[in-house]
């Protein structure tokens, strides 16, 4: 009885944090890339921040097309600390399973370091109070390899 209670509570907390490996960080064109599954609001409190999407003339359709932008960007001296992307989909699946319909736009975001540097091009919008993003979950994380 004991085993088979150790066994269903294993099977329940097997779809939980405790059990999973971390993800380890992908390379990509001299970025490492992560998926955050939720974007807190308390990420965008300090920092100077910008934001493309499709109105603005971002054109990608995956990650890589994110990190030679990206690339492009730091070539002309834009200090990137980070980067987010969130994919154009159909729908925001939560982590907690739930799917809603809806259309989501490609966007990136960046975060400059601070450091004195150019701004990035006319694609990026200053962000006034907080990047608005429509679904802030499974959001891929960039920064650069140092």
């Amino acid at each position: 009885m004991r085993l088979l209670f150790l066994i269903a509570l294993a099977w329940l907390l097997a779809g939980c944090d405790i059990f999973s490996p971390e993800e380890k960080d992908k390379i990509d064109n001299g970025f490492k890339i992560k998926t955050i599954k939720e974007i807190k609001p308390s990420q965008w409190e300090s920092g100077v921040f910008y934001q493309a999407f499709e109105e603005t003339g971002l054109h990608v359709s995956s990650t890589s097309d994110v990190t030679s932008l990206l690339a492009q960007e730091i070539s002309n001296g834009v200090p990137i600390q980070f980067a987010w992307y969130v994919e154009n989909k159909s729908s925001c699946a939560t982590p907690h399973g739930i799917a809603f319909e809806v259309i989501v736009p490609a966007t990136v975001i960046i975060q400059l370091t601070g450091k004195t540097g150019k701004e990035p091009s006319a694609v990026f919008k200053p962000v006034k109070n907080q990047p608005h993003l429509i679904c802030p979950y499974f959001v891929i994380k960039l920064a650069p390899k140092k």
